[in-house]
């Protein structure tokens, strides 16, 4: 192939995937942007701290509560193989002193919140580091954030992609990168809202494609709807209280377009909802003991974690269920 020939073939690529190509290119500068609170060495090159007779990666400060605890139990996880961590004071006062963040299950200290976060990065970490040094752990786990931030404009590009021309969807992907809020929150790499909108947005690029695509192998379409039921079903597992809302928005999208689908298809969604339940009934085990506990509810006398049906201080004395 002569120099004519290359170029010509590279223009028409550009010619036909201009926009894509444009998107990767920024989502990349992005994601190097995202990361700058972390760039710096003496953040993430700390010397290794001694622990049980192993060196371990420097323990990174967090500026804000929720990401210090997010962090130390996705740490626990990947690194301790650990879902709570041990309290000495609990032995003199049980259950009164603890971080913010944290409460005291079984005399361990568990996370408050968020522990779809903790439990999805700490076993990806996990698998990642099984094939990399452990001294990479702060670096791995401070920017799956910013990458994920820096993507999902590319899934709201391919989804609006569908209803509007290109432009009108590579500006609104361009939009969302530089739109103050998601600047903020693509650049917080233990905050749970990046993750969230990145599942939510897969989850309707998944729906949009079972509704609107003809599939050849009837595997590959029922494939594809356990996998669009899984998504949705991570997506309210990393905030379950957005349930209500969610499950409205899905129901609509399969309402106006259910001459895309049949009562066959549905099935299988359903089971990628229960592979999403199992995994939430799995985290709150891991974390609390029980496939209904939580740490937004006091424990009981006993020290067992609260369940979520249960009266929560922090909501007035109500259950949780009560402000769904």
């Amino acid at each position: 192939m002569d120099f004519k020939e290359a170029s010509r073939k590279i223009k028409q690529l550009f010619q036909k995937y201009g926009g894509e190509i444009r998107l990767v290119f920024l989502a990349l500068i992005f994601f190097w942007i995202y990361l700058f609170l972390y760039r710096n060495p003496l953040v993430t090159e700390l010397a290794p701290v001694g622990q049980n007779g192993v060196q371990l990666p420097a323990y990174i400060v967090a500026n804000q509560p929720d990401e210090a605890v997010n962090y130390w139990f996705i740490r626990a996880l990947a690194l301790g193989k650990r879902a709570s961590i041990p309290i000495e004071l609990q032995t003199l006062v049980p259950q009164k002193i603890h971080p913010r963040s944290t409460t005291i299950i079984n005399d361990m200290l568990a996370p408050i919140g968020f522990p779809g976060i903790i439990f999805l990065y700490g076993s990806l970490l996990s698998l990642i580091l099984l094939f990399l040094p452990i001294a990479w752990f702060n670096i791995l786990a401070v920017s799956i954030t910013p990458f994920l931030g820096a993507l999902t404009p590319i899934l709201l590009y391919f989804f609006l992609r569908r209803f509007f021309d290109k432009k009108i969807a590579e500006t609104s992907a361009l939009l969302l990168w530089i739109q103050p809020a998601w600047w903020y929150y693509a650049s917080r790499p233990f905050q749970h809202s990046t993750l969230f909108l990145f599942l939510l947005l897969l989850s309707l690029n998944a729906l949009a494609r079972v509704c609107f695509t003809q599939f050849e192998r009837a595997f590959v379409r029922l494939s594809w709807w356990i996998v669009t039921g899984l998504f949705l079903g991570l997506t309210i597992y990393i905030r379950p209280v957005e349930l209500v809302w969610v499950s409205f928005a899905a129901g609509l999208f399969l309402f106006w377009f259910r001459k895309g689908w049949n009562k066959k298809d549905l099935v299988f969604f359903g089971m990628g909802l229960l592979i999403a339940g199992a995994i939430f009934f799995i985290t709150n085990i891991l974390f609390y003991g029980a496939a209904f506990g939580t740490g937004y509810v006091q424990p009981t006398a006993i020290g067992t974690s609260g369940i979520i049906t249960g009266a929560s201080v922090g909501l007035g004395g109500r259950g949780l269920f009560s402000v769904l």
